[in-house]
Formats: structure tokens, sequence, C-alpha cells
């Protein structure tokens, strides 16, 4: 053994040295070396709270850098998809533009024919106005046609009222033409007595002869005269029926044609009711032709734009898929970048790591580790714990239990989505999720989890971790864990 300072060095201060040479940042060189002890001793402590820390910070920076690199990950994986539906989008803008301007080309096919249907609108609206005035016009053409018809009608049958007037005329001039010829042959009769008693008077009787030869004469010429007039009555007569009967059937064309005429009338009436409706129709066509005209011409207007804003879409796709593909390249090298990074990381945790949980565990920590245990089992089944409206009481609860076992740092209520709840310190509840904890993940599957051995950030003692699932009719409702120290 030597001496420091004045003071001997003894086994005890070699034995010391020895478990720090061990890691065993928890042993303290005994005191009686002075102030060269207590700035060793100063030293460890803040070397085992910096070590803490650094454990805790790396421990963190481990886990951000899995939970940054697998969403960095979905994050490639999302814009590899991203990137293949801009190219869709891209190709179907392309597609749309095409179909856009087939329908830019219909529409002003649309617009022309909505202006020529206009013009044939306006033309057939002319042409019926035209009709309707041409029938108006043919209408009264055809009432005097009637009236001069129906005249000609009257005319005719008055005619025919005379003719058969002046037949029944001729019949009597035929009776005294047969009275003047029955006169004329009792004249000659008489007139033959006369000559017969002449020639008996003799020579006396001659006068009266020359008297009575003239008469016979002209009861004669009386008689041929007779003969005649009835002949050219008996013509006239024939001729006056015959032009009667054909005056007769002339009339009856005559008023054949004006109830045709009449009908045509009427007919042409109905023309008019329907050219006028026809006409309104067309107006209306017209009117629905010009708004068709200006709904086109708004349409192109529209549709001009909207081929802009596709060309301006498919310009903005293409730098979408540009950036994209930028972005996704620049991710990739980010993504192998944080990859080394978390592998560093890593290899410092695990470097740290195997530094603090070297600690070997004296049968002193060993049990207090098994009170710790103990003391949690009692409240896996006390699910009030869970409740929120007995958070003030579950935190009076835990207050107790931790002063009941001092080597407990923390206790803590987790529900089973790892949400913090409650813990025996006075913090904001509800806030921390611990579902990426090793300590809740082995709980929540149902079992007993103690881990190794690390510095609290707290206090820089060396600690373990111990949690059980908390159960209710054997189902795993919550975890509780704790931080327990081993100082």
């Amino acid at each position: 053994m030597g001496f420091f300072g004045g003071s001997k060095i003894t086994d005890e201060h070699i034995r010391a040295s020895r478990e720090i040479k061990k890691r065993n940042l928890t042993q303290m060189i005994p005191s009686e070396l002075g102030e060269f002890a207590q700035n060793i001793n100063s030293f460890i402590i803040d070397i085992r709270t910096n070590l803490g820390q650094f454990y805790a910070l790396s421990q963190k920076m481990s886990e951000e850098s899995e939970v940054l690199s697998s969403s960095l990950e979905e994050a490639n994986e999302t814009f590899a998809m991203v990137d293949k539906r801009v190219d869709d989008f891209a190709e179907q803008m392309n597609q749309r533009s095409e179909r856009i301007s087939e329908l830019k080309e219909s529409l002003e096919q649309f617009v022309e024919s909505s202006k020529e249907s206009e013009t044939g609108a306006k033309e057939v609206t002319d042409a019926l106005s035209q009709m309707h005035d041409a029938i108006i016009h043919g209408k009264e053409d055809f009432l005097k046609v009637v009236k001069l018809l129906n005249t000609t009608k009257d005319t005719g049958l008055d005619l025919a009222g005379n003719m058969t007037s002046l037949a029944g005329e001729i019949k009597n001039i035929n009776k005294i033409i047969e009275e003047v010829q029955s006169i004329a042959n009792k004249t000659n009769l008489l007139s033959l007595n006369a000559s017969i008693e002449a020639a008996r008077a003799g020579e006396s009787g001659r006068g009266f002869a020359v008297v009575a030869q003239e008469i016979g004469k002209l009861a004669m010429q009386s008689q041929e005269a007779v003969e005649k007039i009835d002949s050219t009555l008996t013509d006239l007569a024939a001729r006056i029926i015959n032009i009667t009967e054909n005056v007769t059937t002339e009339m009856n064309h005559v008023e054949q044609e004006a109830k045709v005429a009449d009908n045509s009338i009427a007919s042409m009436q109905i023309i008019d009711e329907e050219a006028k409706k026809a006409a309104s129709k067309m107006k209306n066509l017209e009117k629905n032709t010009q708004i068709q005209k200006k709904l086109g011409e708004k349409v192109e207007l529209v549709s001009a734009d909207f081929i802009q804003l596709m060309e301006d879409v498919t310009s903005l796709s293409e730098d979408m898929r540009a950036g994209s593909q930028n972005y996704y390249a620049k991710s990739q090298n980010i993504t192998a970048m944080l990859l080394e990074t978390e592998k560093r990381t890593q290899e410092i945790f695990g470097f740290i790591r195997s530094y603090t949980e070297s600690l070997p565990l004296t049968d002193k920590m060993k049990t207090c580790i098994a009170n710790a245990k103990s003391a949690l089992a009692n409240k896996q089944t006390d699910t009030s714990l869970l409740k929120r409206e007995n958070n003030k009481v579950a935190r009076e609860e835990l207050k107790k239990l931790a002063k009941a076992y001092p080597s407990f740092e923390v206790i803590c209520i987790l529900d089973a989505s790892g949400l913090s709840l409650v813990s025996s310190i006075d913090e904001e509840d509800y806030k921390l999720n611990f579902s990426h904890a090793e300590y809740f993940k082995s709980a929540i599957a149902g079992n007993t989890y103690e881990s190794k051995p690390y510095i609290s950030t707290d206090t820089g003692n060396y600690c373990v971790a111990v949690s059980l699932p908390i159960k209710e009719n054997g189902n795993i409702v919550g975890v509780i864990m704790a931080d327990v120290s081993l100082a």
C-alpha cells in the first residue's frame, strides 16, 4: 500500500478503484483521501449524470431516427406513387386537351350551324308570313269567285226558270196554233163548200166562186204558215228545253264549284291557322336558335379559357412531374444519409448502453427490484387508476406508493394505447404517449418487464424500468410502470 497526501491508500481504496474501472459509476472513493476523494467522486457523479443524459438523448435520437427513416421510406413510396399519378395525370391532361380541342371544333361547328339555323328559321318565318299574306289575298279572291259563282248560279237558275216559262208559253202558242189550224181547216172546208155552191149557182155564182177560191188559197196559206210556225215553235221549244237542261246542269256544276270554293276557303282558313302556328313556332325556334347561338358562343369562349387552363395544368403537371422526380431523387439521398446517421446513432447508443448496462446487479439491487415488482403487482387489478374522473385520487395513491417504497423515482399509469394517464409526480397528464417504449410493448403483451440498468436523467442514479399489465376480467386494459433507483 502507499500514501497520498499524508493519507494511507488502503485495500478499500483499491477495491473502489477497481469497481470504477469496471464502469460501476455508483462506486465512490472513500473519504479518507480528503479533497482528492471528493474531487474524484464529484467527477464520477458528473460523468454518471452526463452519461445518463447522453444515454437518454442517444436513445431518443435512435428512436426518432428510426421513425424518421420509416417516415422517409413511406414518403419515398408515396412520392413514387405520386410521381406515377402525376405521370398518369399528365397523360390524362394531354388526352383531355385533345378531347377539349375536338369539343372546341364541335362547338365552332355548333355555333356555325346555329347561325345557319337562325338564318333558315328567319327565311322560313318570312316565307310563312308571305304565305299568310298570299292566303289572305287568295281567300279574298276566292270569296269574290264564290260570290260570282253564286250570282251566276242564281242568274242561271232565273234564266232556266224563264226558259221553262217560255217553253210553257210556247205550249200555249201551240194550242193557239192548233185552234188557228182548226179554223184554217174549217175555212178551207168552207171554201170548198162555197166553190161547190158557186158551181151550182152557175153564172151568178162565179164571183162568189172566185172569193171562195181565194179564201181556199188563204186557208191553204194559213195552214202552211201555221205548219211552219208549229214546226218552228216545236224546234224552238226543243231547243229551249235543251238549253234549260244545259243551264240547269251547268248551274249544278256552278253550285258544286261554289261548294268546292267554300270548302277551299275553309281549307285555306285551316292552312292559314296552321301557317300562323308554324310561324309562331318558327319564331320561337328562331329565338331559341339565337339563344343557342349565344350560349354556343359563350361555351366556345369558356372552352377556350378551359383549353388554356388545361394547357396551364398540363404544363404545371409537367413541372410537378419534374419536381417530384427531383424531390424523389433528393429524398433517396436523404434517406441514404439518414440510414447512415441511424447506423451511427445505433452504434453510439449501443456503446453507451453497453457501458451503462454493464453494471453488475448486487443482491441489494435485485431485492430492491423484486420489491418494486411486488408493489406494482398489488395495483394490477386496480382499474380505477385508468379512469379520468379518478385522476386526482389516483395521483395521491401513486404518491403514497412511491413514498412507501423510496426506490421508486416515478410511477406511471398508461392506457391500452400507450397514453400517459397519471403519474406519481405533478406533471401534465393525457399528453405523452409511450407506445414506442419497450416497457409498454412487453407489458401490453401480458409480460412482466425489467430493463437493463440505465442512468436517470432526472437524478443521475442507476435505474431499471419495470412494468406489468393492468387487467380487468382477464383482459389487458393498461400498463403500470415505474423507474426503480438502484442507488
